[in-house]
């Protein structure tokens, strides 16, 4: 069985530029090709409170699954807000950004159905300065401690 555990992902912290102080993501895909999935990928994040991932397309369908917290959820021109426990889906290719309305950390995994998955955003992500997401130039997950 393939096997990892989300508390032991190493995790990266991502934000917007200077003047986008709001846009600020802590997370990593888990499971993806180089990972060992067939046809199927996971990505897990954390947005703190006033946080946002930034609006963005994914190269496949994605289901959200709403760990702890309540984020805000914009998709196309369809608002909604999710919470724990709930499970949302995001059209492959449709514009989609997530923001934390809530006090505390929201902790998010969004399921694929792809092995393969590339993000484009809207905007930069520092440190990295990036704004594309392609999980096929990811080595295989790093289990951190």
């Amino acid at each position: 069985m393939l096997k990892i555990n989300l508390e032991k992902l190493e995790k990266m912290t991502s934000h917007g530029e200077e003047d986008d102080p709001h846009r600020c993501v802590t997370g990593n895909f888990a499971l993806y090709s180089n990972a060992g999935t067939k046809s199927g990928s996971v990505v897990y994040f954390e947005l703190e409170p006033n946080c946002e991932l930034g609006n963005h397309t994914d190269s496949a369908e994605e289901i959200i699954y709403i760990v702890d917290g309540t984020v805000e959820a914009t998709i196309g021109n369809e608002r909604d807000q999710i919470s724990r426990g709930e499970l949302g889906v995001v059209p492959v290719m449709e514009h989609h950004n997530f923001r934390n309305i809530g006090t505390n950390t929201a902790k998010v995994i969004g399921f694929f159905s792809s092995p393969n998955i590339v993000s484009t955003f809207e905007k930069v992500f520092m440190p990295l300065n990036f704004r594309e997401f392609d999980t096929t130039k990811l080595p295989p997950p790093k289990i951190s401690g």
